[in-house]
């Protein structure tokens, strides 16, 4: 199925992406950090089109393979940057991945979610069926965990 996103136009096998998310881990059984924990609980309060669009595209959220936090902000929102990976090929835009990161390469879904896609693949699963994307996510989500936003642990273990 194509999809425009911006300057983005991805051919993505939904079928084939939403089966290998279907049997996917969730990134809070790898990884014990309050970032990854908070994020898996803050999918729950996405907006209802980013929610939408991560469903048209066959992922589940929750199951990223790599989602880092950066420090809080003052109104209690993490930035967040990770990426999932899709069954599919760009068919226009410009690949994200550059040498240093550029914002002019992303999609805003809304006033803090981005998207951007790009070519190269990292941390691609065992299996993940080819021809693979990358879509990457910037954003800025609350933080959720009843412990305080000031006691974050950024141990993994």
């Amino acid at each position: 199925m194509v999809f425009e996103f911006g300057q983005y136009t991805v051919d993505v096998d939904v079928a084939r992406t939403r089966e290998f998310y279907r049997n996917a881990r969730r990134i809070d059984q790898d990884c014990h950090c309050d970032g990854c924990r908070n994020y898996v609980k803050a999918v729950d309060t996405f907006p209802e089109n980013v929610l939408t669009i991560f469903s048209d595209l066959g992922i589940d959220p929750k199951k990223t393979p790599e989602m880092w936090v950066n420090d809080p902000d003052h109104h209690g929102l993490l930035l967040y940057h990770g990426f999932y990976h899709l069954c599919g090929t760009i068919l226009s835009g410009v690949s994200a991945y550059q040498p240093q990161w550029d914002y002019q390469f992303t999609f805003h879904i809304t006033q803090k979610f981005y998207l951007s896609f790009e070519e190269r693949c990292d941390l691609l699963e065992a299996g993940f069926p080819l021809p693979a994307i990358q879509m990457e996510l910037d954003a800025e989500i609350p933080w959720v965990l009843e412990k305080s936003i000031q006691d974050i642990s950024f141990d993994w273990r």
